[in-house]
């Protein structure tokens, strides 16, 4: 699947994801990162039991993306920012330790 529709920087996020699934805490910002996650849980289903979903992008893509993951995000703003969520979120998140 990544020879086909991925590059490099999803191969590498989808290590990234494995590797974080060990911390049992991922936080999946968007449209890319769920591609990404897609892969890693065709590899290891469990890192999907450790997934917080920020938000539904407005891509379409996304949409069929979080449907086959079952995926329910925090927020539906139909932003196409990739990343931005998370920037934003964790600085309100900290405060609410």
């Amino acid at each position: 699947m990544l020879a086909t529709f991925g590059g490099f920087e999803i191969a590498q996020l989808c290590g990234a994801m494995l590797r974080a699934a060990e911390h049992r805490l991922l936080l999946i910002d968007g449209f890319i990162a769920s591609a990404a996650l897609l892969v890693a849980t065709r590899l290891a289903s469990a890192v999907l039991a450790y997934c917080v979903f920020c938000h539904e992008s407005g891509e379409q893509g996304h949409r069929l993306l979080l449907a086959e993951l079952g995926g329910r995000p925090l927020l539906q703003l139909g932003l196409r920012l990739g990343g931005n969520w998370l920037r934003a979120g964790l600085p309100a998140g900290a405060g609410c330790r």
